[in-house]
């Protein structure tokens, strides 16, 4: 559900979300819905039985479905502190800093990995995608190599 809604969330809002299940209803068989995916997946966000790292997501949705994206983007920051390796983390924190104007966000996001992903180059899976980020993070910021 975070991979699926959360980038609509992030980039749009509850009421995009809502725009799109209205025309998966009338065209998608079976019936999709994603803010009932949403919800349904935010409500397990203490559930003891996931990672503390799959419940910070799930708490991001919670914040995202109840349109705080600032407390959402803290989140993802202190997420990052915690789990740098986190792509989906580091994507959705850029972009919520860029969807509220706030590139020090940014730019201290891509900075709070740095180090993580450009010690491990090309060793990890998915390094390109962690350095394009990461690049982004730090143009967003001011920061040009």
């Amino acid at each position: 559900a975070v991979v699926a809604v959360g980038p609509l969330l992030v980039q749009a809002d509850v009421t995009y979300v809502r725009c799109v299940d209205h025309l998966l209803q009338s065209t998608a068989t079976p019936h999709i819905q994603l803010m009932d995916l949403a919800i349904k997946a935010a409500a397990s966000k203490d559930d003891e039985q996931l990672t503390q790292r799959e419940r910070h997501h799930l708490q991001g949705l919670q914040l995202l479905l109840q349109h705080d994206r600032q407390e959402a983007l803290d989140l993802y920051i202190s997420l990052l502190q915690r789990c740098p390796g986190d792509a989906l983390a580091l994507s959705f924190a850029l972009d919520l800093a860029s969807t509220l104007g706030n590139k020090d966000a940014a730019l201290r996001a891509a900075t709070s990995v740095f180090s993580y992903w450009g010690d491990r180059q090309s060793v990890i899976t998915g390094f390109s995608i962690g350095a394009s980020l990461i690049a982004v993070g730090l143009a967003a910021g001011g920061r040009f190599a």
